[in-house]
């Protein structure tokens, strides 16, 4: 009878870094476990709650988000760098943030972070910035994957359902 009701609580979802190959974050989800793209808008649910669990820091390559947010510091920390400077972010820091800001992250000696993560609904696609303007999360990513296997350098997947 236990099996039957076996749940695992939250659900998660391990998102790897850039070439694929490295855990760079675990997504707890605290609020809802459905994953919708931008195409089913009118499905989606009009906020998600997330308990993150940092491992890794963000490449120093700004990106923006698909949807405005909200995020409280629980343990550890970071330097966030955004266009206005660089700025630690410790335990309580709360930072409330549109889609199309740009930032990333450095993790503080390379310490796992924990934080409440609440994103509002999506809007639009997310990217990167470069040197040559805003690029799309998908194109930046197969380029950098076909820049990689030009050079010889193994890439993988980016996320890991679990």
């Amino acid at each position: 009878m236990s099996k039957f009701f076996k749940v695992k609580w939250p659900p998660k979802r391990i998102i790897y870094d850039r070439d694929g190959l490295r855990p760079y974050m675990i997504r707890y989800y605290l609020a809802f476990s459905v994953k919708l793209g931008l195409q089913q808008k009118s499905l989606q649910f009009p906020f998600n709650i997330y308990l993150h669990k940092i491992l890794l820091s963000d490449e120093s390559v700004f990106h923006d988000h698909p949807w405005n947010w909200v995020t409280l510091v629980l343990k550890g920390g970071y330097f966030e760098t955004t266009p206005a400077g660089r700025f630690w972010r410790g335990p309580g820091s709360l930072r409330i943030a549109k889609a199309t800001e740009m930032h990333y992250l450095e993790l503080n000696e390379g310490q796992p972070c924990f934080t409440l993560f609440v994103r509002g609904q999506s809007k639009r696609v997310w990217g990167f910035f470069t040197a040559k303007g805003w690029v799309d999360y998908k194109t930046y990513l197969a380029q950098r994957k076909a820049s990689a296997a030009s050079h010889g350098e193994r890439t993988g997947g980016l996320v890991v359902p679990r």
